[in-house]
């Protein structure tokens, strides 16, 4: 079970977070790991910080915005990605902060809770991006193990301290029944120059290197290609100028159904609130 702490100041302060001693944890890193008891959890004892886009059952979600919290019901299923790593052992620590809807929200804008802080640095370099929560709390904590984050709002992610665990993890997370191929599909590499900074030979060089390397141990081809012409060659729309396409597209596209997504959101807060709910600028 998981219950909520209604503490006083409980939506701007953090409070204490009782977790497992770290000897119930797995030793990824120890040479001896894959010769353990295999009756144990393959994650067993590991700390996870959840960030708060995932549903947790018996929880609310907050989305990093308090008006949809206090609007959004208890929930009575939890996330399948969670509950697959519950079921591997790992320990749900809490939730993670994030920026508002998970859309592109400044920590100076976040005033519905306290933003994180960044513990790398100079002291005053922002977490960045809607998973900042969870980057913090993995540079901050090291009892924590994993942190799950998202891309792109739905698509699961995941931030750590050790590479040695990620295997075990993602084993957890990958799909039931894996896909399979009647046989080895042919594949190419493709390499687009459109975005690299050519001004800087160096960094060119070593990633016409790394793909040399790619292809070498793919046993495959690769070819470079320029996306930029061969939009403007093929485009089925009447701008022919890639990054005004794709500026287009975001600005009109991708603000247009991040609006409509909380749409009813808005309207359920507005019933029972009588005033609008205060969003960022995107979600408004």
């Amino acid at each position: 079970a998981h219950v909520e702490i209604n503490a006083a100041g409980n939506g701007y302060r953090g409070h204490g977070i009782a977790v497992p001693a770290r000897s119930y944890a797995q030793d990824f890193g120890s040479s001896i790991y894959h010769e353990l008891d295999k009756t144990r959890s393959s994650l067993e004892g590991i700390g996870v910080a959840i960030k708060d886009n995932y549903h947790i059952r018996g929880t609310r979600t907050s989305l990093g915005n308090r008006a949809y919290y206090e609007t959004s019901p208890t929930q009575n299923v939890t996330a399948a990605v969670v509950s697959r790593l519950v079921d591997a052992g790992a320990h749900m620590v809490g939730k993670a902060n994030l920026s508002s809807f998970a859309m592109m929200e400044h920590p100076t804008q976040s005033v519905d809770y306290q933003a994180p802080f960044n513990p790398r640095g100079d002291g005053y370099l922002i977490t960045g991006g809607s998973s900042g929560g969870s980057a913090a709390a993995i540079a901050a904590y090291d009892w924590l193990d994993i942190a799950l984050c998202s891309d792109t709002v739905d698509t699961p992610a995941l931030l750590g301290r050790d590479l040695l665990i990620f295997p075990e993890v993602l084993k957890v997370m990958q799909l039931a029944e894996p896909i399979s191929h009647s046989k080895k599909p042919a594949f190419e590499i493709l390499y687009p120059r459109d975005f690299m900074p050519e001004d800087t030979p160096e960094q060119v060089n070593a990633m016409d290197n790394f793909i040399e390397d790619m292809s070498r141990s793919g046993g495959c081809a690769h070819r470079q290609i320029s996306i930029q012409e061969d939009w403007h060659k093929t485009a089925p729309v009447e701008e022919k100028h890639l990054q005004q396409y794709l500026h287009n597209l975001t600005r009109h596209g991708w603000f247009y159904s991040a609006y409509h997504s909380f749409e009813d959101f808005r309207q359920d807060y507005m019933a029972a609130n009588g005033h609008a709910p205060f969003v960022t600028e995107v979600v408004k």
